[in-house]
């Protein structure tokens, strides 16, 4: 009886150990992702959305992002990868149909064409990103592909998205308030 209740004993502590060194090898695997794929989500993001387009669209689309870091329209997000995080902000997150962000993940095997594209894109979120504005002197906030048209919740209560500019892919807006958000509204807010 006191044999069986020690072997019991035994197999739990066992059983236990086994879960806590599950536990830690998950934190460890968690965090050298995190480590090693958060920092970059900024430039996969950027290379997943723009790998086929010029360096010109490349600077735009960066600005996009960074005119959304602090921005109340935009949650108030802190920094780009959080912006880029936001749900729903950038469809080719996680998106396993995009090719371009399947290429993301092992940019070693990239082509050579490929990864003089993912090189600039890196050097585009790690350098001195320019705010993007559009004719009106307004931070460019919002694109989307030619291929598609302006999404209509875009244009809600508070504000309204303004075609600003196009390109060869892609069409830029800014916003503007609405007159009942103009109370809140402040060009420093932006």
């Amino acid at each position: 009886m006191i044999r069986s209740r020690r072997r019991r004993t035994r197999r739990r502590r066992k059983y236990f150990a086994v879960l806590a060194l599950l536990a830690i090898l998950s934190l460890a695997a968690w965090y050298c992702l995190e480590k090693f794929f958060a920092p970059n989500v900024v430039a996969r993001v950027l290379f997943s959305e723009t790998a086929n387009c010029t360096q010109h669209e490349r600077i735009l689309v960066v600005g996009v992002m960074k005119n959304r870091v602090g921005n109340p329209a935009f949650g108030k997000f802190a920094t780009l990868q959080a912006v880029v995080q936001q749900p729903g902000a950038f469809s080719c997150i996680g998106d396993s149909n995009n090719a371009n962000w399947r290429k993301t993940r092992h940019p070693q095997q990239m082509k050579s064409a490929e990864r003089a594209v993912w090189e600039e894109c890196l050097a585009c979120v790690n350098g001195n990103i320019p705010s993007a504005l559009g004719p009106s002197g307004r931070p460019l906030v919002y694109y989307h592909d030619k291929s598609i048209s302006k999404p209509a919740s875009w244009d809600n209560a508070k504000w309204r998205a303004v075609r600003e500019e196009s390109t060869e892919h892609f069409v830029f807006y800014s916003i503007v308030p609405t007159e009942p958000a103009r109370r809140w509204f402040t060009p420093t807010s932006l």
